[in-house]
């Protein structure tokens, strides 16, 4: 009698690791949800060749980390490079949306800097630190 799976073994289950309460399996320390964000993005394409053309807009999004008590958002530089209009949501909390605007773009290391000039964006919110 010829059955599927027969002679099948179960692997042998992994040691699981000890978990930190605080890190993560990296051993680096673990990032709050509440400091995590999405970014909405309409970007309008240009054209080398013609650049007279108007193309339509088109939507993407990326996520992005609320940094310090300067009320930074830190995201891709892919994600806002071209942008026409940047929307930030919050994960936590109320899921409304804000207006955010582009400080700075380093295409070069693929990062930006978004501030959000609402102060009801910013409210249970907490941003990570950085130690030195």
């Amino acid at each position: 009698m010829n059955e599927i799976g027969a002679g099948f073994r179960e692997p042998a289950a992994r040691p699981r690791k000890r978990k930190h309460p605080d890190y993560d399996n990296n051993d680096m320390p673990a990032v709050p949800f509440a400091s995590i964000v999405k970014v909405l993005v309409k970007k309008a394409p240009w054209t080398y060749t013609a650049p007279w053309r108007k193309e339509s807009q088109r939507a993407c999004s990326g996520s992005g980390f609320l940094l310090g008590a300067e009320r930074m958002v830190v995201t891709g530089a892919h994600v806002v490079h071209r942008a026409t209009s940047v929307i930030v949501q919050a994960q936590v909390g109320a899921q409304a949306q804000y207006a955010a605007r582009v400080v700075c773009i380093g295409r070069e290391i693929d990062l930006a800097i978004l501030t959000i000039d609402d102060d009801k964006f910013w409210l249970d919110k907490t941003p990570l630190e950085v130690r030195l």
